[in-house]
């Protein structure tokens, strides 16, 4: 922006002062907005790691690997309530803001709902330390990772509202994908009292997944507020 520089001594028109400060402003106001955006999805992808640690959990069910994934997930999570702290404190000093404060609040929010649930599923997931894994579970955890990483691309596109095609796209495409998560939960559940397993077993699986439809519920209410963002920008 060197061009748009006011040399200091000369006298300017009113006209270019305006110019000069409304591009100034302008570029300001893109910079935040692009903060906005990115710190939305740096939440999202915490989701996505968080996911895709508990999916390996699911795989091997090692107790020394469960302990120390988990101690990972628990990372993520202060992680992300650090930054949606600062979100809110971002949000809290800006007088405009690129979509309205509470949709973006909101976002980050149902981030950290989604890696709670995850946490939540990972200490279940210890009790069934050295069992061999479950293919329900297995198929919820891959649908939760694939939730995830669209949700974190749905808000990397949040920058770019006028192209609405990506970003239905994207939405049609989580809620396919809660579909099938909340359908391999419900079967997952099923098959417990199928398979003559233990009580203390049939307990830990059932919370497993307890948690699991949470992870889902807060990614799909994560949705639901980016199709409202959609509908109100549209």
């Amino acid at each position: 922006m060197q061009g748009d520089v006011i040399p200091q001594g000369k006298t300017c028109s009113l006209s270019k002062v305006r110019s000069f400060c409304g591009k100034e402003r302008n570029a300001v106001a893109a910079g935040r907005s692009r903060s906005y955006f990115e710190r939305l999805a740096e939440l999202a992808a915490l989701c996505t790691e968080a996911a895709e640690l508990l999916k390996e959990g699911v795989v091997h069910c090692h107790p020394a690997l469960l302990s120390g994934n988990q101690a990972l997930v628990e990372k993520r999570v202060d992680a992300a309530e650090r930054q949606r702290y600062e979100l809110n404190r971002l949000l809290l000093h800006e007088f405009i803001t690129p979509i309205d404060r509470e949709d973006i609040s909101l976002i980050a929010a149902r981030s950290c709902e989604i890696l709670r649930a995850i946490n939540g599923s990972m200490c279940w997931l210890l009790h069934t330390a050295s069992r061999a894994p479950r293919p329900e579970a297995l198929r919820t955890a891959g649908s939760l990772c694939r939730c995830c990483t669209e949700l974190a691309e749905l808000c990397r596109n949040l920058q770019r509202l006028k192209k609405m095609d990506p970003l239905v796209t994207g939405v049609t495409e989580v809620n396919r994908l809660l579909h099938e998560g909340d359908k391999a939960c419900s079967k997952g559940v099923q098959a417990l009292f199928e398979t003559g397993l233990s009580p203390v077993l049939v307990q830990a699986w059932v919370g497993f997944y307890g948690q699991m439809t949470e992870g889902f519920a807060a990614c799909g209410r994560a949705v639901e507020q980016i199709w409202i963002v959609l509908l109100k920008n549209g």
